[in-house]
C-alpha cells in the first residue's frame, strides 16, 4: 500500500490567479494512481481497466441531448470507445470537502439535513451522469467514485438503491479504493448486462438485420433509420440480446434488435423499461432464408413478489391459449441469469431490506417478455380513421380482458398500439400491451390489491386521482383510453378551441391537462363542462363529434349535484357505449383524405430551470432516506396531498 499512497500524494488542486484552487490539476495525477493501482494491485495480474480523463469531452447524449460529462471514466482496458457513458464507471472530482453532497453526514434519524448549494450541485452532476450512463446502455448496477478534495466516498445504482459508502482519506486509506477496484474489474460484468449487449458482428448476422429492417418498413413500424448519436447507424445501434437459456441448452435462443430501443425509460430507479423491435437468429431454410419473424422484446426489472406479465396473459387466455382479439399475442418470458452460475439478476433491494430488518426497498429482478404482436405507436398513425379504428379494437380487447376477470390498470399513450400486420392480430387494428400491472380476480388480498393507485397519472382516471376509498374498475381503464386519446389529438392534429371570442391552439392545453395533478380535478372537470365543447379537429367533423361524446361519457361520472339526472344519464362509462360511439364515429361522412391525415410533428421543449434542477438534486437527496422505490404502483395519496 506504500506505492500506492506516494502515488495518490500527487493528486492536489492547481491554483490559478483568476479561480483560485482548480480540480483540473487533480485529473492527470488520479488517472495515472488509478491506473497505476489497477496494474500492480494483482501481481501479474492486472485488473483489464483503463482511466481516462473526460472532463473536456462534453459529446450529446443523443443529437440535439444532454452535454456532459464526468471527470473521469473507465473503460476496460484496450477499448476505443470515446462515449464515456458507455464505460464501465465514472470519477467526479471536487476540490473541497465540503462539495461532497454528504458531507458531515453520520447515521441520522428522520429527514436527512438540507444541503448547501454547492453539495446539490455535486448530487445532481452524480445523479445526472448515472442517469445518462443506464440511459445509453443496459445495466444491472453502475459503480463511480467521488473525489472531495482530500476525502473520498464510493457510490452504487441499481433499479432500486443508491448506496454510499462512509468517506474516507483515500491518500491515508488507499486500501479501500483498491478493494473497489478489483471489484469493479472483476465482479458482475461491472455492471453491463452482457446478455443485451453483444455487438452484430458477423456478416451474416448484419445482412439478416438489414433485410428484417426492410421488412419493418414495408409494414409501416419504421421509417428510413436515423441513429440517436453522430457518427452511429443501424448496425452499430442494433445488439443481440440473450432468449431463454433453457437447463442443459448451449448458448440458447438469441434476437438482434432492430436498432436501439423504440421504448427506454429514462429513470434510475424503478422498472428501467426498454422495449426493442428484433428478430430471431435461427436456422436459415434451403433456400438461405429465414422465417423472417419479427418480435417485441420488453426488458424491464419486475417487483418480486408481483405476478409476472406472462402469468397475466396466461390469466387474460385462460384455458383456451388461443390469442385473444385486441390483445397482444404472449411469446415467452424468463428471469434473466435463471440458468447461470451467478443466478437471477436481482437489485440490492433484498440485501438492504435484511440488513435493516425492514422494508425499505423494493426486490427488483430481472425480466425479458418477448411478444410475437408487432405494434405502431399509436401516435404514428397514418390517419385519424386508423387511429380510432385501434383504439376501438384496443377497447375490445380491454372488454376481453375484464371477461377473464383481469383489469389493465395501465391504459397509457405508449400501451395502445396499432396493428402491424391485421392479418396476425385477427382482423385486430389495434391491441393493448404492458399489462404487468394488471389486477386478476385470484390474485391474493384482491380487495387491497384494487386500492392501490397504479398506471400511467397523466392518462389516470380522476376518480382513481381523487377519492382515496375507490377500487379500480372497469369504467377507470375506459376514462384513460379518452384522455389517450384527446392527448394524441391536441399534440398531433391542427385543432383549436374558442375562448373569448378567440381561437387558440389545443396543443396550450397540454402542460395544464397532462404536466401535473396539481388542481388536476377542478382542472379537467373544467376542460370536460367548456372547452372540450368547443374544440375542432380542422377539416374534421367525424373525429370532433366523437372526442366531445366520449367527453360526455366521462363526464357523466363527474355530475355535481347527480340528485338531478335520471339514471340513465349517470355512469355511462361502458365498453359498448365506447364502442358505439366509436364505430358511429367510423361509419360518418367527412374524415380526411389518409394521404394528407398523419401525425403533426410535435416537438416539446425539455429543459429545466436552475431552480427546477435544485428541486429535482434535492428530491434525489432525499429519496436515499429510506424513502420507498419509486414504482408505478403506490399507496394512494393522503388527504394532504389531495385538492378538490
Amino acid at each position: 500500500m506504500k506505492r500506492f499512497k506516494t502515488w495518490l500524494q500527487a493528486v492536489k488542486p492547481s491554483t490559478t490567479p483568476s479561480t483560485g484552487f482548480s480540480e483540473r490539476g487533480m485529473y492527470e495525477p488520479l488517472a495515472a494512481s488509478l491506473n497505476n493501482i489497477s496494474r500492480t494491485i494483482i501481481p501479474g495480474r492486472p485488473l483489464p481497466v483503463a482511466f481516462h480523463i473526460c472532463a473536456e469531452k462534453r459529446p450529446e447524449e443523443v443529437k440535439g441531448g444532454i452535454r456532459g460529462a464526468p471527470d473521469l471514466v473507465v473503460f476496460p482496458h484496450g477499448t476505443s470507445d470515446e462515449y464515456w457513458a458507455r464505460g464501465l464507471g465514472f470519477v467526479e472530482v471536487k476540490t473541497e470537502e465540503n462539495e461532497d453532497p454528504f458531507y458531515g453526514q453520520a447515521e441520522y434519524a428522520g429527514e436527512p439535513p438540507i444541503m448547501t448549494e454547492a453539495q446539490t450541485e455535486t448530487w445532481k452532476q452524480l445523479s445526472e451522469y448515472a442517469t445518462i450512463a443506464f440511459r445509453t446502455i443496459p445495466r444491472c448496477f453502475l459503480l463511480a467514485i467521488g473525489i472531495f478534495g482530500g476525502k473520498a466516498r464510493l457510490f452504487r445504482w441499481d433499479r432500486s438503491s443508491v448506496i454510499v459508502s462512509d468517506s474516507f482519506d483515500y491518500k491515508e486509506e488507499p486500501a479501500h479504493l483498491a478493494y473497489f477496484l478489483t471489484g469493479l474489474a472483476r465482479f458482475g460484468n461491472s455492471g453491463i448486462d452482457t446478455t443485451a449487449h453483444m455487438p452484430v458482428t458477423s456478416e451474416v448476422e448484419k445482412k439478416l438485420l438489414k433485410a428484417q429492417f426492410e421488412q419493418a418498413k414495408a409494414l409501416g413500424i419504421f421509417d428510413e433509420y436515423e441513429a440517436a448519436r453522430r457518427g452511429a447507424d443501424l448496425i452499430s445501434e442494433s445488439t443481440r440480446i440473450q432468449g431463454r437459456r433453457r437447463r442443459g441448452q448451449r448458448g440458447g435462443e438469441i434476437y438482434i434488435t432492430l436498432g436501439r430501443p423504440l421504448l427506454s425509460s429514462r429513470s434510475i430507479k424503478g422498472r428501467g423499461t426498454r422495449v426493442w423491435v428484433a428478430t430471431k437468429l435461427e436456422r436459415l431454410d434451403r433456400a438461405g432464408h429465414s422465417s423472417g419473424r419479427l418480435f417485441i422484446i420488453k426488458d424491464s426489472w419486475r417487483e418480486k413478489d408481483r405476478w409476472t406479465e406472462g402469468r397475466i396473459y396466461d390469466a387474460i387466455r385462460g384455458d383456451e391459449e388461443v390469442p385473444v382479439f385486441g390483445v397482444a399475442r404472449f411469446e415467452d418470458e424468463f428471469d434473466v441469469g435463471d440458468q447461470d452460475p451467478g443466478g437471477v439478476h436481482c437489485t440490492a433491494g433484498e440485501r438492504i431490506n435484511a440488513q435493516k430488518d425492514k422494508s425499505v426497498h423494493a426486490e427488483r429482478v430481472h425480466h425479458r417478455c418477448i411478444l410475437e404482436s408487432v405494434g405502431i405507436p399509436i401516435t404514428r398513425f397514418k390517419s385519424t380513421k386508423v387511429l380510432m379504428m385501434a383504439v376501438r379494437d384496443a377497447v375490445k380487447g380491454h372488454q376481453n380482458m375484464c371477461l377473464k376477470d383481469v383489469l389493465h390498470r395501465d391504459i397509457s399513450v405508449n400501451n395502445v398500439m396499432i396493428s402491424a400486420s391485421v392479418i396476425a392480430e385477427g382482423g385486430a387494428m389495434g391491441f393493448l400491451i404492458d399489462p404487468e400491472l394488471a389486477a386478476v380476480g385470484s390474485m391474493p388480498d384482491i380487495e387491497k390489491e384494487l386500492r392501490f393507485l397504479t398506471g400511467t397519472l397523466p392518462f389516470t382516471s380522476l376518480d382513481r386521482l381523487e377519492n382515496e376509498e375507490s377500487k379500480h374498475a372497469d369504467w377507470h381503464d375506459l376514462e384513460s383510453f379518452f384522455w389517450v386519446v384527446l392527448f394524441v389529438v391536441l399534440r398531433h392534429t391542427s385543432c383549436y378551441y374558442t375562448k373569448g371570442g378567440k381561437k387558440i391552439a389545443g396543443a396550450e392545453q397540454l402542460p395544464r391537462l397532462y404536466d401535473n395533478i396539481e388542481n388536476i380535478f377542478a382542472i379537467r372537470k373544467d376542460f370536460l363542462e367548456t372547452i372540450l365543447k368547443t374544440l375542432e379537429i380542422i377539416g374534421n367533423a367525424p373525429l370532433t363529434v366523437c372526442l366531445r361524446r366520449l367527453g360526455d361519457l366521462v363526464l357523466s361520472h363527474y355530475r355535481p349535484d347527480r340528485s338531478r339526472y335520471a339514471q340513465h344519464e349517470l355512469d355511462l362509462l361502458t365498453h359498448d357505449r365506447v364502442v358505439f360511439t366509436i364505430q358511429e364515429a367510423l361509419d360518418s361522412e367527412g374524415w380526411p383524405d389518409e394521404a394528407n391525415d398523419g401525425p403533426r410533428v410535435f416537438k416539446m421543449l425539455d429543459r429545466t430551470s436552475v431552480k427546477q434542477n435544485k428541486a429535482i438534486a434535492l428530491s434525489l437527496h432525499q429519496s436515499r432516506a429510506e424513502g420507498p422505490d419509486e414504482s408505478k404502483q403506490a399507496p394512494k395519496p393522503g388527504p394532504s396531498q389531495k385538492r378538490r
